[in-house]
Parts: C-alpha cells; structure tokens; sequence
C-alpha cells in the first residue's frame, strides 16, 4: 500500500487493487488563516488551531506575519482561534503571508498566502494641521432606486480567499482522482 500526501489530501493506492479513495490528511492539516485589508489595516483571522491546554507558553501557537517578505508581526496565541490586525496606510499593492512552523501542541506548520490589492473607496482624511472648509451638502434632488445585492439578477460574487481555496482543493481532488484513474488504466493494460 502507497500513501501520497499532496495539498492536504490523502490518496491511497494499492497495488493490484482497482479502487482508490479519497480522505483528510489528517486533523492537524485543518489549521486556517484568513487575510482581509481595509482602506488603512490588514485583518488575520487564524482559526482550527489546537489549543494549548498544558499552561506552558512554548506550546503556545505562533504564527509570523510578513509583509512583501519581512516580518511585521508575531500572532501568539493559546486557544484555538484568534484575530489580529497590522496598519498598512501606503496605498499600495502588498502580499501578505502568514507562516507557522512547528507551532502549537501539535507541533504543525503551514502557512496561507494573500496578494491585497490597493484599497479602494477609502476617502483620504486631511491632516490635522491642514484646516478643512466646510460646504454645505445639496439635498437630493430625486430618489435612487435600491440596488441589487451581488450573485442576484446574474451578477457574479466576487473571488474570495476561501472560494479560491475550496477550487484549488476541489482540483487537487480531482486531480488525485484522475491520477489514480490513470495508474489503474495502466496496471489494467499491463496485466492483459
């Protein structure tokens, strides 16, 4: 019997059998984080961790946060889940990585990676020592219809984090589905 272990997914072959199947990794595989960027800051969620019950805080989960390849932060953490958030005001395209490396109880590595794009409709604030006019705001002259709420009338969602990494599981299953096709249709064929 092979195992191969390829994009958190398990593939078990076995020789002269006909059938594969698909199953996780394993538990320790589960571990997420999130990347998000508003107009002025950069949002981590990181969740599915495993707690460290010990007490000691070198069983405490620790996960880099680097920015363009260079650290920015260190997210420590005892439960399982935590939110954390660095400022980023330059206005420019970065990618962010969130990197942990036998952290935690479980001793597990990983790491989740996000290109941010610059932000956009975030309203530039004046400095305070620029004096700011004021001018009074014309009433609205009619009304606006309400808008549609995006993926209603035919309008598509947009890409996100995570339906960018369920596609990129579902390809890796189906792509260790199609590999273990072809190595049956080959055993087949050079068995006749």
């Amino acid at each position: 019997m092979r195992a191969y272990t390829k994009l958190g997914v398990l593939a078990v072959s076995t020789i002269g059998a006909t059938a594969a199947f698909l199953a996780p990794a394993s538990i320790a595989q589960a571990h997420n984080g999130a990347i998000e960027r508003d107009c002025d800051v950069v949002n981590f969620s990181l969740t599915k961790f495993q707690e460290n019950k010990t007490g000691d805080p070198a069983k405490n989960n620790k996960v880099q946060v680097l920015r363009n390849g260079v650290e920015v932060k260190v997210i420590e953490f005892a439960g399982s889940q935590t939110e954390a958030s660095v400022e980023d005001t330059t206005g420019e395209a970065a990618i962010y990585i969130l990197k942990w490396t036998k952290t935690g109880p479980d001793r597990h590595s990983g790491s989740k990676v996000a290109e941010t794009a610059p932000p956009k409709g975030c309203e530039e604030q004046p400095s305070p020592s620029t004096p700011v006019e004021e001018t009074p705001t014309p009433a609205p002259s009619e009304s606006v219809a309400p808008t549609e709420a995006p993926g209603e009338g035919g309008k598509a969602l947009p890409v996100t984090g995570t339906s960018v990494t369920l596609a990129i599981g579902a390809g890796a299953v189906l792509l260790a589905v199609g590999a273990g096709a072809m190595v049956m249709a080959r055993r087949r064929q050079a068995s006749s």
